[in-house]
């Protein structure tokens, strides 16, 4: 059971360190994209400010607000790029989990539902983990789960299901369901309250 414990922890310390290389890297991407496009935006305000001055205040004034709301628009877009291509690469490494880590996801995923007894579907296309595998983490866990003989109808991950109770338990799934709450922790780590 130590071993279970320490290869879970080694595997919740590598998926901790990959995040923060993720992060990292999505900062410092995020810091040159948002400078230039700071550049950008300055230095059409300056153009449109030396063009603007010729005409009168209230021109003027309206075309500054206008560059303003433009570049700050185009701003927005590149972080919002950014999130989603952090999220599309996290979506695509969901896909494809390595199977000791994948393997891990799953018994901590069969123990949190707090079953005692179930059978297992694993999807279609599913090549990381098999029936039997989920029948032997359930098994150490002191959970009865058997094969079901029903076929899957998803392609990815596990359905568990107890009495009249279904259980999705793919990564892919919890990563998704949770997806609009990813992107604003994202971007509040990205992108700071700007001043």
């Amino acid at each position: 059971m130590s071993h279970i414990s320490n290869v879970a922890n080694k595997i919740l310390n590598d998926a901790d360190i990959e995040k923060e290389n993720i992060i990292n890297e999505a900062k410092e991407k995020a810091e040159i994209l948002i400078n230039e496009a700071k550049k950008a935006k300055d230095d059409s305000i300056k153009e449109t400010k030396k063009i603007a001055i010729t005409r009168k205040k209230d021109v003027y004034e309206t075309d500054i607000l206008k560059v303003y709301s433009e570049m700050n628009q185009k701003i927005l877009e590149y972080k919002i790029n950014i999130i989603d291509s952090i999220i599309e690469k996290a979506s695509e490494k969901l896909l494809k989990p390595e199977a000791v880590k994948y393997k891990s996801f799953i018994g901590k995923m069969v123990k949190k539902i707090e079953i005692k007894k179930g059978e297992v579907v694993v999807g279609k296309k599913d090549k990381n983990i098999k029936a039997k595998d989920i029948v032997s983490i359930a098994k150490k866990l002191k959970i009865a789960i058997k094969e079901s003989k029903e076929k899957a109808d998803f392609e990815y991950g596990v359905k568990i299901v107890c009495g009249k109770a279904s259980y999705n338990l793919s990564p892919y799934d919890y990563f998704t369901s949770s997806l609009d709450e990813f992107r604003i922790e994202l971007a509040s780590i990205l992108f700071p309250k700007e001043e």
